[in-house]
């Protein structure tokens, strides 16, 4: 510092006296604040925040950035650094990768079951669960305001195989049926068998997941919250809603036998 009305002061001697002031307030001790005690060429400044909330984090870093690109003088540099940035980092990574990872399983998981089922349409429609599922949960976040960060987002992942494991079940179950029986009478042995199997299956999961809403911490109990929701909405979608929509299509076309396919019969063989 050689500017003493930067500091509001008239004299470099009034801002000699300043600096010496710090020093003796500092004890002399500045290893921590700079690299020389003499001819310091780098610094450290602190900032303590009382509030870590992503919002308050961005705002910070950007009006840091802001000012530091358009105050430090030609020839230095800095950086910004901090656990508190490195999470607000991190959490953004997560965030902005959470898109192409989800839109990368569904495409797995259709792709899966179009080869177990021999057939497009049978993928499309086992991403019914998975799709209603991760639409509960986005209206959940949003009608809680509630914040995706590295655990909550795990949420996602889990109710994509949890819709996909009911999906295949449901369809492995309503092929097995249909060939011996009507509609009707099918989706009543449907429900007295993989359906009763499926509901105890999601209910029980769910309600031993709702004990971590008693956790302490904010996002442990928003994914507990958040995994017995996704086991609830894939339950009902798969046991309401894959029927429903098999109803409408021809179902003797849709599943095909394996013979009559002639491919990659060890895929159904595996879920039969």
């Amino acid at each position: 510092p050689q500017d003493p009305a930067k500091y509001g002061l008239e004299t470099k001697k009034d801002l000699q006296s300043l600096l010496s002031q710090y020093l003796i307030l500092l004890a002399g001790n500045l290893e921590m604040v700079i690299n020389d005690d003499l001819e310091p060429d780098k610094t450290l400044i602190a900032l303590q925040l009382n509030n870590e909330e992503k919002e308050t984090l961005n705002n910070v870093l950007q009006q840091s950035y802001s000012f530091w690109d358009r105050a430090i003088p030609e020839g230095w540099n800095y950086k910004i650094g901090g656990t508190s940035t490195i999470y607000y980092i991190l959490d953004k990574l997560i965030i902005n990768s959470q898109i192409l990872s989800i839109l990368g399983a569904l495409f797995l998981v259709w792709l899966i079951i179009s080869l177990i089922f021999h057939s497009v349409k049978v993928g499309f429609i086992g991403l019914i669960p998975i799709v209603f599922s991760l639409g509960g949960l986005v209206i959940a976040f949003v009608a809680g305001n509630l914040k995706l960060d590295a655990v909550t987002s795990l949420t996602a992942s889990i109710a994509i195989g949890v819709g996909a494991d009911y999906a295949i079940h449901v369809l492995v179950a309503y092929r097995r049926l249909s060939a011996r029986k009507e509609h009707n009478d099918l989706i009543l042995s449907l429900y007295n068998t993989t359906g009763r199997a499926i509901l105890m299956n999601a209910f029980s999961v769910a309600i031993g997941f709702t004990a971590l809403v008693l956790s302490r911490l904010i996002p442990i109990g928003v994914f507990g919250t958040m995994f017995a929701l996704s086991m609830v909405i894939s339950s009902l979608a798969s046991l309401i809603l894959i029927p429903a929509v098999l109803r409408k299509v021809d179902v003797s076309e849709l599943f095909k036998t394996n013979e009559e396919k002639g491919k990659l019969k060890i895929f159904s063989k595996l879920f039969n």
